[in-house]
């Protein structure tokens, strides 16, 4: 009984790696396809994968910016494709 749940465990373990690559295999992806990736309000995006992914964000936008390119020296990001009337 005891080696079914630790069996089961690891395969829930298998599962969650697995599921993590995936996602890594997309950011790899983005990163070395040279194409350009523009969203909507894309800089919460993008700030949102960096603090979860990479680590704690940098103090200022000019530092993330710089911090994002040499990460993906590949891609090129479109921050914001956002128009914001006064």
């Amino acid at each position: 009984m005891v080696a079914a749940q630790e069996s089961e465990v690891a395969a829930k373990r298998q599962r969650q790696v697995e599921r993590a690559k995936g996602f890594a295999n997309v950011m790899q992806l983005l990163t070395t396809c040279n194409k350009p990736v523009v969203g909507h309000n894309m800089l919460m995006d993008l700030a949102y994968i960096y603090q979860h992914f990479i680590g704690q964000l940098p103090q200022s936008l000019d530092d993330f910016r710089e911090q994002v390119c040499q990460r993906t020296p590949a891609s090129k990001f479109s921050f914001q494709c956002k128009v914001d009337v006064p």
